[in-house]
């Protein structure tokens, strides 16, 4: 019995040893996760804003570039980010995975990427069903930047929750996060209006947006390999060389 109840002694002693040595390998990342986030919400910014922009462009030959077309955008685009705020908050509470929030960002980045192959489609079934100059931009705005602007939203509150370690550091991180991401909106604006516009088309400036939205989602992914990164890079270029004309 004695012999029995070292044994068993010993094997519960074996078990924290065996859990604790997945940490190495979590140890070994691309990114930390603190530059990782950084990244993820500043490309998310920089994304957003260059979709709300390049937005205009897509809108314009079937419903103008009026005020209700402005104000169609900048409504739809508010509406998503409260919502993204509100959810991504609520999901980030309940399931704080690094891993999530990349693979909701890759599936933004392919929403972006059907909206250069279909808004073409929509808009002029839109003007063909009679909606005009008020009711078409609003209407678009909604069926076509909407839902990947929701996901974007997700991604600072989400960020956030996965930075924090305590409750005395929450505001520090938060307002860090915020205004890194706001940054990254200052730039996708200015390079988008720019530079991207006056010199490529809005089916690929959509396209681009959605390529790096996807790759940074991949490159900051945790317990990152360098062999699955040469991977990824390789099918990402395959990817973009697929897509861009």
């Amino acid at each position: 019995m004695a012999r029995r109840i070292k044994a068993k002694e010993r094997i519960q002693q074996e078990k924290p040893l065996k859990a604790e040595r997945p940490q190495q390998v979590i140890s070994r990342s691309f990114l930390s996760q603190s530059a990782g986030l950084k990244l993820l919400v500043f490309s998310a910014g920089a994304v957003l804003m260059g979709l709300e922009i390049a937005g205009s462009r897509v809108l314009a030959p079937y419903f103008g570039n009026s005020v209700f077309v402005w104000g169609s955008l900048i409504s739809v685009f508010l509406v998503a980010l409260s919502l993204g705020y509100f959810f991504g908050g609520r999901i980030a509470d309940r399931h704080p995975s690094h891993i999530l929030l990349s693979s909701i960002c890759a599936l933004v980045s392919f929403l972006i990427f059907a909206i250069a192959v279909i808004a073409h489609g929509l808009c002029g079934m839109l003007v063909d069903a009679g909606l005009g100059e008020r009711g078409g931009p609003l209407v678009a705005s909604m069926l076509l930047f909407l839902p990947p602007s929701v996901g974007m939203g997700m991604v600072s509150p989400f960020a956030i929750r996965l930075a924090t370690q305590s409750v005395t550091s929450v505001g520090k991180i938060s307002g860090t996060l915020y205004a890194i991401s706001t940054a990254g909106s200052i730039v996708g604006t200015l390079l988008t209006t720019f530079v991207l516009i006056p010199l490529i088309g809005v089916s690929v400036i959509l396209e681009g947006l959605g390529l790096v939205l996807l790759l940074v989602s991949v490159l900051t992914l945790p317990y990152w390999k360098r062999s699955l990164a040469g991977v990824a890079a390789v099918g990402l270029l395959i990817l973009a060389c697929s897509i861009w004309p």
